[in-house]
This record gives structure tokens, C-alpha cells and sequence, in this order.
């Protein structure tokens, strides 16, 4: 896959997850108090995974060549994290 489509589907993506999130903390609202401190911790951790992923793109964006590929590999492992822990937040909101 080119650059430009890598860092357009990492866009995609990220938005996605930021969308999901925004549905996930509207349900913790409704959560009772003894379950809501983790599950907000939780989301505090999402979003903090959420950051570190926008940050990984931002340096794609940035770069190129030989520079590209290394912070490429950082990616992945950044998104395919975030994913991972979106996809727990999910299963315990559902």
C-alpha cells in the first residue's frame, strides 16, 4: 500500500474510533456509580491510545523514505493497540 492511501485509511480509522468513543461515553453516563469509576478509566485509557495513534500519524505525515517505514511499523502497533482495547470497551458497554 502507497503512503498516501496507508495514512488515509489510518484517518479513516481514527475517525471511526473517535465516533465509537463518543457513543461509548454517552453510555457510561448511564451506568451506575460503582461500575461508572471503571469503566471511565477505561475510556480514559482509549483516549490516551486515541492520542498516541493521532500523534503516530501526524509523524507520518511528516516524513518519508527510510523514516516512513520505521515510524510506519510504530503505527501499527499503535492502531492495532487501540483497536484491541476499543474492541473490549465495546464488548462490555454492549
Amino acid at each position: 500500500m502507497d503512503r498516501k492511501k496507508y495514512i488515509d485509511k489510518l484517518t479513516d480509522q481514527l475517525k471511526d474510533w473517535d465516533d465509537e468513543l463518543i457513543t461509548l461515553e454517552s453510555k457510561v453516563d448511564m451506568v451506575k456509580s460503582e461500575l461508572k469509576i471503571e469503566y471511565q478509566k477505561q475510556l480514559l485509557d482509549v483516549k490516551k491510545k486515541i492520542e498516541s495513534a493521532k500523534s503516530k500519524l501526524k509523524e507520518l505525515k511528516n516524513t518519508n523514505g527510510t523514516t516512513f517505514d520505521e515510524i510506519k511499523t510504530a503505527a501499527s502497533k499503535s492502531f492495532r493497540e487501540l483497536g484491541e482495547s476499543i474492541e473490549i470497551a465495546v464488548q462490555k458497554y454492549k
